[in-house]
């Protein structure tokens, strides 16, 4: 009898240790859930459609507004015929041929990186020097490009060619000038 009670004690131990652990997992999965489904959500809400024509499918900050000409669709871009304007764009594998026209800088942002926020800001409210192209990523979503670059921090900078290859890369550039001045 002694031994069978051993046994049921063993096995309900067991079971409570499985309960637990299945508990955590399905918590830390839910929670995970829960951000990518509010970070797609917050995405979703920045995307701005067209405006009195001025802007289309500009990713904002809720908040802050960027000024005329900087991160913008259509005629003020880089695929207008005026390849020597600064612009501060959302990144598409297809703008890295811009570099050959001048040069472009990736630049792998976080929204919670107070010093990235800071960065962007100054961007936008003071433009971007002619003949440079940054082109703003999401650090944690573009795994793949942070491996590639060996991008391990969030206001990473990274100059590119029109391949895609790596030039130069830094952190720390506080503004378009500063990140101008640090390409090759």
């Amino acid at each position: 009898m002694q031994k069978d009670t051993k046994t049921s004690g063993k096995a309900i131990l067991i079971i409570v240790l499985i309960l637990a652990v299945a508990g955590v997992a399905t918590w830390w999965l839910l929670s995970t859930s829960e951000n990518v489904s509010e970070s797609n959500m917050e995405e979703n809400t920045m995307m701005k459609e067209e405006v009195d024509g001025v802007m289309e499918g500009v990713m904002m900050e809720k908040t802050e507004e960027i000024p005329k000409g900087v991160m913008m669709e259509g005629p003020t871009s880089m695929e207008s015929g005026d390849k020597n304007k600064g612009t501060y764009e959302i990144y598409t594998p297809e703008k890295l041929a811009q570099a050959t026209n001048g040069d472009v800088v990736l630049f792998f942002h976080a929204s919670w990186c107070p010093t990235c926020r800071a960065a962007e800001a100054s961007i936008n409210e003071t433009g971007v020097p002619d003949g440079l192209t940054i082109l703003k990523l999401d650090y944690d979503r573009e795994l793949e490009l942070r491996q590639k670059y060996g991008v391990t921090v969030q206001h990473t900078f990274v100059q590119v060619d029109e391949n895609g290859d790596l030039i130069k890369k830094w952190t720390g550039s506080p503004s378009a000038t500063a990140i101008a001045g640090a390409t090759i």
